[in-house]
Formats: C-alpha cells, sequence, structure tokens
C-alpha cells in the first residue's frame, strides 16, 4: 500500500487490503480509519527521515533501521509491517507500506525475548529448532555437551516444557502453519 506523509491512504492493492481489514478488526475500527500500526511505521520512518536530513551533510544517503512492526492478530496468526520512504520525482514524498504474514524468523526473537531468554540461550534455542543435537550444538557454540544440557534446562524452566520436542512444538505452534494459500 502507498500512503502520503500525512498518512493518507493512496493506493492499495487486495493483499494489502485484506491484511488491513484484519487489523481494522484487531482495533474495531472502521474501513475509514488507518490501523495505528500502519501510523506508528509510518511515523517512525518520518522521524528518521527528518533525523537523516538534519545530519545529512555530504549529501550522501543514511542507511537506518527498518521501520518494521509485529503484530499478533485476533486469530493468532503475526503481521509483520515494513515502511520505506517512496521519492518522487515531482510532489511530496511517498510511503510504502508491504503488510505481509509474519515468518519465524520475524517471530522467534520476540518469542525468546518475551520469555526472558539470555542471548546465549537464544542462539542454542536456533539450534534446537533446527533439529541439532546437544553434541552438533556444543561444537557449533564451542561449549562442552553439559553446558548445552544447563542452557536447555534453563530454557526448559523459563518456557514451562519439559522437552526438546515440546520446546519445539511450543515455538513451531506460535506460526499458525495451515494448508491456506498465503495472501
Amino acid at each position: 500500500m502507498i500512503t502520503s506523509d500525512v498518512f493518507e491512504m493512496l493506493s492499495v492493492n487486495a493483499p494489502a487490503q485484506y491484511w488491513l481489514s484484519q487489523l481494522r478488526l484487531l482495533e474495531h475500527v472502521g474501513p475509514d480509519v488507518l490501523p495505528r500500526p500502519v501510523r506508528a511505521v509510518s511515523s517512525h520512518l518520518q522521524r528518521q527521515i527528518r533525523t537523516d536530513s538534519d545530519l545529512m551533510v555530504a549529501r550522501e544517503p543514511i542507511l537506518h533501521s527498518p521501520s518494521k512492526v509485529c503484530i499478533q492478530l485476533l486469530d493468532g496468526r503475526y503481521l509483520v509491517l515494513h515502511a520505506s520512504r517512496m521519492q518522487q520525482f515531482s510532489g511530496p514524498d511517498q510511503i510504502a507500506i508491504r503488510l505481509e504474514q509474519a515468518m519465524p524468523q520475524d517471530l522467534l526473537p520476540l518469542l525468546a525475548e518475551s520469555h526472558g531468554l539470555s542471548i546465549r540461550e537464544r542462539e542454542l534455542l536456533g539450534y534446537v529448532l533446527r533439529s541439532y543435537s546437544s553434541k552438533e550444538i556444543a561444537e557449533a557454540m564451542h561449549i562442552s555437551a553439559y553446558t548445552v544440557q544447563d542452557h536447555l534446562k534453563s530454557i526448559f524452566a523459563k518456557t514451562d516444557v519439559s522437552s526438546r520436542r515440546e520446546l519445539i512444538w511450543y515455538f513451531v505452534s506460535r506460526f499458525q502453519l495451515s494448508d491456506e494459500p498465503a495472501i
């Protein structure tokens, strides 16, 4: 979808229209209201653009962090919104917002953070979710197999599971994968 710099929707395709309807259901707002997550990523991007233009001395483009937000919808799925600046040849710049269902790489950091996992525990979790054995994890992380087990026990306690299988299911089930066609 494309918006103006004052959050006026200029164009939208069918998939974006669907995701916007899901966001509106979540917020209990009508079709004439631009949902808050859309305004949030747009505002973040505009703030970065203003900061960049204040700092720009050499007229070289400044790379900044992405304007991105991840939202859980009513049906349990997660939606990621990305905003980027569309420079116009004439007239004010516009903002392109990409709306798409979140992928595991979008959610794992959020889920790990919500359970208070340490950086090393998050790293280890990534290996577990890719079906590495304890020995393979130990080699990859340059730690002993005993340390791997200690980290696993800590992760199990923080996520309230008791096995690798439960841990994998706990994280994978959050993605609500289905046979429905992607939108």
